[in-house]
């Protein structure tokens, strides 16, 4: 199941590069070396961010997971399953023979122990358990048979009941399942496989060629997958151009524009632009006393020139947001317009909370107590750290003390998680179909590791994302989230930004690339180099 999970049917505008998936026999061979952020665990439990997520799509399988042609759910552990009338039971037969990355045979046993490990209250898994509070209990029927039941309906059961990821109990069982050394060295019955983890430098993946979905004619071209861990853009583009690297996704628009704009480059790289399902925001610490009144998060909101974001940083590649969906998506209001910028209003809403300069020092102050606060940022993102001096310089115009904060991603999402920040720049990867209550509702602001670290609550909201939930109408579920965009909108949790187009630059050797709406957007084990062309053999 997707990490962060909620959203759209937003797909009628997708810009699809080859149209369909390019008609290419599977040729396997060469390393794919391609470059993000080291993440801060690999155990399929516990961690959050999207770079574990990208490696655990390629070891770690589901029962079902979603073709990202037809966005329909297929089988995948599962041969088949079945559903019952009142939308509680689900029966899911195994295809046989399945067996794990060390030859030992996958079992219905090893399902029910993910099954119970994913609930166990010692897990530290909030952002999964909020979906898996109505999928009550997993039953073996037979060797290959397992039955999930749940106690409440809820239109996301299907995929939850086969969407969770199956490990191994013979190399789990009597570990610290939050601690477990598989967190570092994770073994799966996945397509790859770990070859090695170089803390601070790489992760090798591994093409396993008795992997089950072979049989099947599913692809899994490249005979490996390499991560580098490199946070600056600067070295990134150099590593492209240098041939070091292979593929450079999630490229800054200052660098596309400026630095990948010359045509020299389109004999070299495959371009693509394209619409990942993803905003970003800068997030409020509702915790802290500066941020409670919502005349001063109203005020800042209208600090914020979302217009020269647009056209400074982003080059004109993003949108304008007021909302938790993508401005395309039915599910989003398109009444509400994000938030102007007006100084002047700005201004007024300090005055009235009582934010005034008593003693002429430049600075806001109220109760002796002067307007600062930090700005926490990750380091190597140029976008994020553009927003915060383009922030930092304006607040300082209005007699705001902004201190800005860099700090590597893994240890910045630790401080967001801990609820150790004031403010925070970062985004929201969007899944399908989806459901806002894990970032959103109340019950989740008391839990440390969730995903509503900001501390949102809104009693009327979390009706709405509590009713929504229960509805599998999409067109009156669609209207629940408009609702909720709205309250959401104008409690100001967050000052939505914008949602920015993906850029990404692939080595021309590599072929049968296609882009799709499932996140990441691309599958690399689609992709191959034609012999004679390949690198490495």
């Amino acid at each position: 199941m997707p990490r962060a999970a909620f959203l759209p049917l937003l797909f009628s505008f997708l810009l699809l590069i080859h149209g369909t998936k390019a008609e290419v026999p599977s040729k396997v061979g060469d390393w794919l070396v391609t470059i993000g952020s080291e993440p801060q665990t690999l155990n399929p439990f516990t961690a959050q961010d999207a770079y574990a997520a990208d490696i655990h799509q390629f070891i770690y399988e589901s029962l079902l997971t979603r073709d990202e042609k037809t966005l329909q759910l297929k089988g995948n552990l599962a041969e088949s399953w079945e559903v019952s009338p009142d939308g509680k039971t689900f029966t899911f037969k195994l295809r046989p023979n399945l067996r794990w990355q060390d030859g030992t045979p996958l079992t219905v046993e090893d399902i029910k122990f993910s099954f119970d490990t994913l609930k166990d209250p010692q897990t530290l898994n909030p952002h999964e358990k909020v979906y898996y509070d109505k999928i009550e209990s997993l039953e073996l029927m037979d060797d290959r048979t397992v039955k999930v039941t749940a106690n409440d309906v809820y239109f996301k059961n299907l995929e939850l009941a086969g969407g969770f990821q199956i490990v191994p109990k013979h190399l789990w069982t009597g570990t610290n399942v939050n601690e477990s050394p598989q967190g570092r060295k994770p073994l799966g019955s996945g397509p790859y496989r770990l070859l090695r983890w170089d803390t601070g430098r790489e992760i090798v993946l591994e093409r396993d060629p008795a992997w089950h979905g072979l049989a099947r004619g599913e692809s899994s071209n490249p005979q490996r997958i390499i991560y580098k861990f490199v946070e600056e853009p600067v070295v990134r583009l150099q590593l492209l151009k240098n041939g070091a690297i292979d593929q450079y996704d999630r490229i800054p628009a200052l660098q596309w524009v400026r630095q990948l704009g010359d045509p020299k480059w389109a004999e070299r790289f495959h371009k693509y632009e394209y619409q990942y399902p993803s905003y970003n925001y800068i997030g409020f610490n509702l915790r802290k006393p500066l941020f409670q009144d919502l005349r001063v998060r109203q005020a800042l909101d209208h600090l914020v020139d979302r217009e020269k974001v647009i056209k400074q940083i982003y080059q004109g590649f993003a949108s304008p947001t007021s909302g938790f969906n993508l401005p395309s998506d039915p599910a989003y209001h398109a009444g509400i317009e994000p938030t102007a910028y007006d100084p002047e209003k700005a201004r007024a809403l300090l005055a009235e909370a009582g934010w005034t300069d008593t003693n002429g020092d430049g600075i806001l102050d109220k109760d002796g107590k002067p307007f600062q606060f930090n700005f926490l940022i990750a380091s190597g993102s140029i976008n994020g750290e553009k927003i915060a001096l383009l922030v930092q310089d304006e607040f300082k115009k209005h007699g705001i003390d902004v201190r800005i904060l860099k700090l590597d991603w893994s240890v910045m999402l630790d401080r967001v998680k801990k609820w150790d920040f004031d403010v925070t720049a970062m985004g929201w990867a969007l899944g399908l179909d989806g459901d806002p209550y894990q970032i959103w509702h109340g019950s989740q602001a008391e839990i440390k590791d969730s995903s509503n670290s900001i501390g949102y609550k809104n009693p009327e909201a979390d009706r709405l994302m509590e009713e929504a939930r229960k509805e599998f109408d999409p067109k009156k579920r669609n209207a629940m989230y408009r609702k909720l965009h709205e309250i959401i909108y104008n409690d100001r949790p967050v000052m939505f930004l914008v949602v920015p187009k993906q850029m990404m630059a692939v080595d021309k050797r590599w072929e049968g690339i296609s882009i799709y709406v499932p996140r990441p957007c691309y599958d690399l084990t689609e992709w191959f180099v034609p012999a004679g062309h390949r690198r490495f053999e």
